[in-house]
């Protein structure tokens, strides 16, 4: 096996949801994000593709992407990410409340 694939993101099965493979990819990143962060280019592409992806997430999720989106408001020092990851989980909320 090569280096890369050793790391790649395990989804749980051939069947897994378009949101469950970008929250997978989200955790998967974190830990060569943090080994950046004094890399301003780096953490640029990082926020912009974090607040790509929450809105992604936002249109598709379920409750527990609802959660992971809010523990990721919490954890990030990058406000536009915050925004982001807030407004997608009020977006879930929203969507999965009873009607």
């Amino acid at each position: 096996m090569s280096r890369s694939t050793d790391r790649a993101p395990r989804f749980g099965g051939a069947q897994a949801e378009p949101h469950q493979i970008l929250t997978e990819m989200w955790k998967h990143a974190i830990p060569g994000a943090d080994a950046r962060e004094k890399r301003h280019r780096s953490m640029v592409e990082w926020s912009a593709w974090r607040q790509r992806t929450a809105k992604a997430l936002g249109a598709l999720g379920d409750a527990d992407t609802e959660t992971f989106l809010e523990e990721q408001a919490k954890a990030t020092k990058d406000t536009h990410v915050r925004d982001a990851c807030t407004a997608a989980a009020g977006a879930i909320a929203k969507r999965l409340a009873p009607k």
